[in-house]
């Protein structure tokens, strides 16, 4: 108990530096509100954030002590000693805050909205909608008996890429799906965002909406390339990170810094492919702004703190790959 004052985390000493218990949530810090930094308990450990591996990245209790003000944040290494290099990308890749407070926003939505028991994990909402793809798509077709090449076409991909989520959750699950969220906070997400999806089977079917086969084809190609990306990353980043904690630069990884997202966003666009409407396009539009955007930039803040972060950075993009070596 006694070094913590050393490192200004005497009981005393935690309210100067902001860190009361009242005065956590207005730093963002509440027990609930961590997740909106990416602090989840779940999460922590898909960035390298476990309690055994804190001191590997420098963070060890005694590298703990606050910042002064205007001073640079620099990242101590195993050995102790400070990387430039890291200083000055944390400073370029710092969360905006507007990012911020909309992942505040968007974290209440989803999450804590109207307030209530948290009883339902958020993975079982995405699963239910994800996995019942297939079912509902066919039974669109039944309803208004449409059984046309466009229709299976379109049953098929996204059909079979609610099946490949639903066995991925499964072999290896994402631990941010874990968080437990209100009943309106599922409606919510429904509402907002896991619904819309379903507008490109609806117009397919409600329209009879029927595509050439060329246009079915380069459909198929995007949507083999992008589940094959998207699982691809998302599993070596989940057996990677169980076997060592770090910044992941080779594989998947190794020209572009998020693989997973722009396979996810490869696949999707494959069905508003199929759907050949520019409804689905706004849909996706609209995801890819408020959602996948903000998680990459999250993303970004948080492996700015490994020394590596600079150098991989320069040589990577951010959602497609950079082939020149040139920084």
């Amino acid at each position: 108990g006694e070094p913590r004052a050393d490192e200004g985390w005497s009981r005393e000493g935690r309210a100067d530096e902001g860190w009361s218990r009242e005065g956590r949530i207005d730093e963002g810090w509440s027990r609930e509100g961590r997740i909106d930094e990416g602090w989840s308990r779940e999460g922590r450990a898909e960035e390298g954030w476990s309690r055994e591996g804190r001191a590997d990245e420098g963070w060890s209790r005694q590298a703990r002590a606050p910042h002064a003000p205007g001073a640079s944040m620099t990242t101590a290494s195993a050995d102790g000693a400070t990387t430039a290099a890291t200083t000055t990308a944390r400073a370029a890749t710092a969360l905006h805050p507007a990012v911020a407070s909309w992942l505040r926003v968007r974290t209440h939505l989803s999450e804590h909205l109207f307030g209530g028991p948290r009883l339902l994990k958020f993975a079982w909402v995405i699963n239910a909608q994800k996995g019942g793809t297939l079912l509902f798509v066919l039974a669109m077709m039944a309803a208004f008996d449409v059984w046309t090449t466009t229709a299976w076409t379109y049953a098929a991909l996204h059909g079979s890429y609610g099946v490949i989520w639903l066995l991925k959750d499964r072999l290896f699950p994402d631990p941010n799906w874990e968080v437990r969220v209100t009943f309106a906070g599922a409606l919510s997400s429904w509402a907002l965002v896991l619904g819309p999806y379903w507008i490109a089977p609806t117009l397919i079917v409600v329209q009879r909406r029927e595509a050439t086969p060329a246009v079915l084809g380069l459909a198929t190609l995007l949507y083999a390339v992008g589940v094959v990306v998207m699982i691809g990353a998302d599993a070596q980043k989940s057996f990677v990170l169980k076997a060592k904690k770090g910044l992941i630069t080779d594989g998947f990884f190794a020209r572009v810094r998020h693989p997973n997202y722009l396979g996810e966003m490869t696949l999707y666009g494959s069905f508003a492919v199929v759907a050949g409407h520019w409804a689905p396009w706004v849909v996706l539009v609209v995801v890819w702004s408020l959602v996948f955007v903000p998680n990459m930039l999250r993303k970004e803040a948080s492996m700015a703190r490994y020394p590596e972060w600079a150098a991989y950075k320069a040589r990577t993009g951010l959602l497609l790959p950079r082939w020149s070596t040139r920084s």
